[in-house]
């Protein structure tokens, strides 16, 4: 697991390098985002995300990221660290994050979606997650909701 220091993720321990971990955060940009901004995001991170050998899910909408990132602990908590530090970004909370039995996006090293492209309820979900002003630990309440919205999404595809 892992916990932070002035800003910083500090690894404390890893029970098994090659159980498969996740992390979910959520986030709110700093500025605009064009199509071929978030475009670029997204090229960036199949690259990165294709050598480490992690995969996952970027959900955008009205202005706020909604990620799923799995792959092994130390490699997810190492991608995690570097998006922290994109200033592109701030509200960053981390919502649901350990172990899983298997991955949930075995195909993608990063796959964009928006909430429209899911549901109407899903949509709900995801502007739950951003427009409640709540403390980080009650949004916890929300992880399962926000794990079965990125589900939907692969479900369509």
């Amino acid at each position: 697991m892992y916990t932070t220091q002035g800003g910083r993720i500090v690894i404390k321990t890893l029970v098994n390098a090659t159980e498969l971990f996740h992390l979910v955060y959520v986030s709110r940009t700093t500025k605009a985002f064009l199509e071929h901004d978030i475009e670029n995001i997204v090229h960036v991170s199949q690259r990165n995300n294709r050598r480490l050998d992690i995969t996952g899910i970027l959900a955008f909408g009205n202005g706020r990221f909604m990620q799923f990132l799995e792959g092994s602990e130390i490699d997810v908590i190492q991608i995690f660290s570097i998006i922290k530090q994109d200033l592109r970004h701030h509200n960053i909370d981390v919502i649901r994050r350990g172990n899983i039995p298997r991955r949930q996006f075995s195909d993608w090293h990063m796959r964009l979606t928006y909430p429209n492209e899911i549901s109407i309820r899903s949509g709900i979900i995801y502007n739950k997650l951003f427009d409640l002003k709540i403390k980080s630990e009650a949004i916890i309440d929300f992880s399962i909701e926000s794990r079965a919205l990125l589900l939907a999404f692969k479900n369509m595809c």
